[in-house]
């Protein structure tokens, strides 16, 4: 077996993984709708994105309509704030694991 030194961008392929499965995770928090309460979400909307709100639909109820309780969405109201504090803290959490995972996986020197 060779003694080369890896290079500086090579991963192993655990660590690909639990990357792709903490990117799935954060994508599902942040695609999820917050409220699910009827008239909480008339109201208020339904708030988009973890850990902070970076877009907000509002439903209003349709009064034209003779079914109760059909409504339409307005389009998604962004959050510039929070959609960059979602980035960061996602750009934070793959980085911090992918790190922890290379460091806990490579091999130790020998003294």
């Amino acid at each position: 077996m060779s003694n080369k030194p890896r290079k500086f961008w090579q991963i192993h392929l655990s660590t690909a993984i639990l990357i792709s499965l903490a990117a799935g995770a954060l994508l599902f928090l942040n695609l999820r709708q917050g409220g699910h309460d009827d008239v909480d979400r008339v109201f208020n909307g339904t708030p988009y994105g973890f850990p902070c709100v970076a877009a907000t639909r509002y439903w209003v109820p349709d009064m034209r309509s003779l079914i109760p309780r059909q409504e339409y969405p307005h389009p998604l109201e962004w959050n510039l704030r929070g959609v960059i504090i979602n980035v960061a803290v996602a750009a934070a959490v793959i980085g911090s694991m992918g790190l922890i995972s290379e460091y806990l996986i490579r091999p130790r020197s020998k003294p």
